[in-house]
């Protein structure tokens, strides 16, 4: 099998055209070949007219307003791959893709909001079971970390405990791992500061099929 490398980044707005050229640079930079944008804001009906020359083909969620939320996927010119399906919501929080690259993936952007996470992310992986063929990959913003313990400097979550707990078997059920943690099992390292709560967590992560451990993957964290 080819490789693949995929990204993704929080974006807090898409709208500046240095800012996209900023960013697809250094994701070009990077070799990535499927990236993953959360919190792009555009507004429904008006996704800004750009082109890149190696990013060709994009998938826009811009949901109802310009003020939050709104994802994107987009493929590097590079990946030979055929899209097969594609679903979103109206809300602009997630984009499924079903995608053929040597083998059949389903790539999933999901931004959740910062208010019932767990919820959203169990109501979303609901969803997904209707959806999914072949290995998956998801990325995005949870807005929570699966372990306060190790992925928190404050050592606790703004989402429930409870309902952390209840969210894991399900994780298991659809042989989804956390894909970072499985390969750093004592790394500590983040993608998000509070300055409010002067704390880090690691609220950014990629969930895969735990078959993708048998290809010997690398998961990193770049800087910001």
């Amino acid at each position: 099998m080819s490789t693949l490398k995929v990204g993704s980044l929080n974006v807090r707005g898409f709208n500046i055209p240095q800012k996209r050229s900023q960013i697809l640079y250094h994701m070009r930079k990077q070799k990535v070949q499927i990236l993953l944008l959360q919190e792009t804001h555009f507004k429904n009906g008006h996704v800004p007219s750009f082109r890149d020359r190696y990013f060709s083909r994009w998938l826009h969620n811009p949901g109802p307003d310009s003020r939050s939320k709104g994802v994107s996927i987009a493929l590097h010119n590079s990946l030979q791959g055929t899209i097969v399906a594609v679903e979103m919501d109206k809300e602009g929080r997630y984009i499924f893709l079903k995608l053929i690259h040597s083998i059949l993936f389903t790539v999933v952007n999901w931004y959740l909001s910062n208010q019932q996470q767990i919820s959203t992310c169990r109501s979303f992986l609901h969803l997904l079971e209707n959806f999914v063929e072949g290995q998956v990959i998801i990325g995005g913003d949870l807005h929570f970390t699966l372990d306060p313990s190790v992925d928190s400097t404050a050592r606790r979550n703004t989402a429930p405990c409870r309902q952390l707990r209840a969210l894991c078997p399900q994780l298991h059920v659809a042989q989804l791992i956390d894909v970072w943690r499985v390969l750093n099992p004592q790394g500590k390292d983040y993608t998000f500061l509070s300055s409010p709560h002067k704390s880090y967590s690691r609220i950014d992560v990629f969930l895969v099929s735990h078959h993708i451990l048998a290809w010997r993957p690398q998961a990193l964290i770049g800087d910001i």
